[in-house]
């Protein structure tokens, strides 16, 4: 995070650090992270930019670091781990696998409350006629 910080103060901004997050963001742990730095002395101002894109808006210069879940497209970014975390399935306590002291990834799919209500859409072909406009088939 200081180097985040160093790059904001370079940048001739004032004062703060701009952290893109994706909301719900590790249930807390924004927040561990927010008030640990703000106790650090001379910590800059935070601004906290809620986006689902949190690799890009670094990388734009719309944000000076990032919290993510996602390792994926982070190319060309520096990362630190910050913690480990661990998913977990809520289920009403009368469902079968509120009784198990531990689910795998498999039961939870092989669920049939977690199934899609339907199957995946379609894409409808589109018209093959040439015109200004496209239009959908019917």
């Amino acid at each position: 995070m200081d180097a985040a910080v160093l790059r904001a103060q370079r940048s001739g901004r004032p004062h703060r650090l701009v952290v893109a997050a994706r909301q719900g963001t590790g249930s807390g742990l924004l927040a561990d992270v927010l008030r640990a730095y703000r106790r650090q002395p001379g910590a800059a101002d935070v601004e906290v930019v809620f986006t689902r894109d949190q690799a890009e808006v670094v990388r734009n210069g719309s944000a000076d670091i990032a919290l993510t879940c996602d390792h994926s497209g982070l190319d060309g970014l520096e990362r630190s781990e910050l913690a480990q975390v661990r998913a977990v399935a809520l289920v009403p306590q009368d469902h079968p696998l509120a009784a198990k002291p531990a689910v795998s990834v498999a039961d939870v799919t092989r669920d049939k409350l977690f199934r899609p209500l339907s199957p995946a859409p379609r894409p409808r072909p589109c018209s093959t006629r040439s015109s200004k406009r496209s239009r959908w088939a019917n």
